[in-house]
Parts: structure tokens; sequence; C-alpha cells
């Protein structure tokens, strides 16, 4: 279990709910659409991090990556990062899996099982996104490459959703974090990440969070990043 950093924290909130319970050996998926940290701060704005999928965290424990994240806003003396009062966190796939590679498995078991459409969750998964864009006034990507045993039909289908209600809401504050990516030599890529070698905003899980970069979507759904614009 990893605490939440409650010095710098005033409340938790996420919707997190059990979507399949195999009764017999006790096992059980669970899907978190959102989870939203308030800070002790005298902002008002709320910034939405969009990732891929949930891992374990909720209103009493959090993970390493949410961690890092409230860290990083908490410990910067930027006046953009000071107007923050709410970090969302939303993701690409509501399904919790703490092993994006495992995201399929677990889909497949909600299909087999008949509990639940999948198509549900995934249009109530999208709405969420769609009211924290909405509500954000500044959009974080961060949701990494496809994962392994992944379709990557399912995966961009839901990049195309995200680049569209950026386009709807016309958020033009949206970034993607800059990461010194502590796995570059293991996975052959470059050690100071802005996007990933396929194109995609980095996860934070890959190394520290240094800054955010100012980016813009193309006419072609391209992740532009402004390399002067950093925060």
């Amino acid at each position: 279990m990893i605490a939440y950093d409650w010095t710098n924290i005033e409340k938790v909130k996420c919707h997190k709910e059990v979507v399949w319970k195999d009764l017999q050996h006790g096992d059980e998926i669970e899907k978190r659409e959102y989870l939203s940290v308030t800070l002790k701060s005298s902002g008002i704005k709320q910034l939405t991090v969009i990732m891929m999928n949930p891992s374990n965290a909720d209103s009493e424990e959090s993970d390493a990556t949410i961690n890092k994240i409230v860290k990083h806003f908490n410990k910067n003396d930027n006046k953009l990062y000071r107007d923050i009062k709410t970090i969302n966190i939303v993701n690409l796939f509501s399904i919790c899996s703490s092993k994006s590679k495992e995201l399929n498995e677990k889909l497949e078991k909600i299909i087999l099982n008949n509990v639940i459409e999948v198509s549900d969750i995934i249009f109530s998964n999208r709405s969420m996104i769609e009211t924290k864009i909405s509500d954000s006034e500044f959009i974080v990507l961060a949701w990494g490459d496809c994962p392994i045993d992944f379709y990557a039909t399912t995966y961009f289908r839901e990049i195309e959703s995200v680049m569209n209600f950026l386009k709807k809401f016309e958020k033009k504050k949206t970034f993607i974090f800059h990461v010194e990516n502590k796995r570059a030599k293991a996975r052959g890529v470059a050690y100071d990440n802005e996007l990933t070698s396929l194109k995609n905003p980095v996860h934070p899980s890959n190394g520290e969070i240094k800054s955010m970069i100012k980016i813009k979507i193309d006419a072609l759904n391209r992740i532009i990043p402004y390399k002067h614009i950093r925060i």
C-alpha cells in the first residue's frame, strides 16, 4: 500500500466500482473513471491528466504515479501551478490494472462472463473524460504507447475521442510531461523524453517529471511540442 502525502492535499475523491467478481476464487475487476486530488492551495483552476488505465489508487490509497504527479505540482513555484486547486486523473480505459499488458485479459473476462457490456464501460468512461476536459483550464496528455497484447485499433479509437474533445472545447493550454527517463537504456529510447519513439505522450511512470511542454494538435491529430515553452 502506498499512502498519500497529506501535507499538501486537502481531499481525494474517486469513482471506483467492481464490474466483475469471481465468487469461487475471490478475484474481481474494478473500474475507476476518475480520481480528483484537491490541493491545499489558494488556486481555483482544474488540471486534468489523461493516462492509459488506472492502477489501484482510490480515495484512501495512492500509487507511485499519482504521488509523483501531485509532488510535481506541489513543489513548483510557477504561477500557473499556484493557480491549480484540483488535479483530475482520468484514463483512456477505466479498467484497473497495475500492469497495462494485462488490460486486454481483463476486458476478455468481462466479455466472456457477460456481466456488463464492455461498450457501456467504454462510453461511460469517455463521457467522464469529456466532462473533465470541459471543466479544466489545463490538460496534460500522458498515456504512453499501446501496451503489449492490446488492440491498437481500440487504443487509437480512444485517443481520437480525446483529440476530438480537445478540439470541441478549444483547449489551448494542453501539455505533455517532460520526463527524465530512467528506463531509457533498457528500452533503447532517448533519456530525455518529450514524446515516445512512436510519438505518443510519455507516461510519468518512466521517470522523474522535469517540466511540462505545451503542445498543439494539428490537422492530422499529431502531437506537436512547442519545445521553447516549458513550464
